[in-house]
């Protein structure tokens, strides 16, 4: 077993290596983007790719019954240009505000999964799946316990549903904004809860650098793991950076055994 999981790790850093060049990915935090239909169906991923871009999210459903229309375009054609690519769901806790059951995180779950589970599978290509968190219309109706538990749920069934897909270790990425994240007088926002997730915070300084700069606050975690810095870049999507370097980039590629076993809650007794 170790055999197999130090091959599929060395397979999946000697392609990390060949995306980057082997000095950039031994120096260089790896550059990403996220896409959705608001980009339409032109994307050059070859240009994307050769602007520097290694990494790629892209909008897959929203809610319980919103497909996007670009989400196997753009997976097909960033994969194909060599790009690591990922889906997303966002959430809409305003619309489904239980855990379990009818409207809930599980329904949204098991409508992403619906949509993305070819998607969700190991080989060293695919990113996990990430949670997109900033439903403005989910203010201070629900608690930040609360909030904090559906997002648990939301990536425990993901999770659940890929263990038993047969990809054990999949651990999605929550995508938000401390904007919403803290706790305001306009949202109730997230608890420490949801740190066992690795956080994705959107912040728009006015002059970022992704290699040295990060976000100033990424409540409620104590670091990033990924940062979405600008709204534009080459795919007309976001910017985005890996906080490390290729082959750190590894722990969110599908399959990379590279995280440890986690607990998501203690036990009781």
């Amino acid at each position: 077993l170790l055999q197999r999981r130090f091959s599929s790790n060395l397979v999946i850093l000697l392609k990390l290596a060949l995306l980057f060049g082997v000095g950039r990915a031994l120096a260089q935090r790896p550059l990403g983007t996220d896409v959705s239909h608001w980009q339409g169906t032109g994307i050059n991923w070859v240009n994307v790719k050769n602007a520097g871009v290694t990494f790629a999210w892209c909008k897959a459903t929203e809610s319980t019954g919103f497909t996007d229309s670009t989400f196997a375009l753009n997976q097909a054609n960033a994969k194909a240009a060599g790009v690591l690519v990922g889906a997303y769901h966002f959430a809409r806790p305003s619309s489904h505000p239980n855990l379990t059951g009818a409207n809930s995180a599980d329904s949204e779950a098991a409508f992403f999964w619906s949509v993305t589970s070819n998607y969700v599978k190991s080989g060293g290509t695919y990113l996990v799946p990430m949670l997109d968190w900033e439903d403005i219309n989910c203010t201070n109706q629900l608690s930040a316990a609360t909030m904090s538990a559906w997002v648990n749920q939301w990536c425990n069934t993901i999770s659940n549903y890929a263990q038993l897909n047969g990809v054990p270790g999949v651990r999605p990425i929550v995508y938000t904004g401390t904007w919403y994240s803290r706790p305001s007088a306009t949202y109730s926002g997230l608890t420490t809860a949801v740190t066992t997730w690795p956080g994705w915070i959107a912040a728009y300084p006015s002059s970022p650098n992704p290699q040295t700069g990060g976000p100033s606050d990424t409540y409620p975690w104590t670091t990033w793991t990924v940062w979405q810095y600008a709204d534009t870049n080459w795919s007309g999507g976001d910017s985005d950076v890996f906080n490390g370097t290729a082959a750190g980039l590894a722990t969110l590629v599908i399959g990379s055994n590279t995280n440890p076993p986690f607990m998501t809650s203690q036990p009781s007794s």
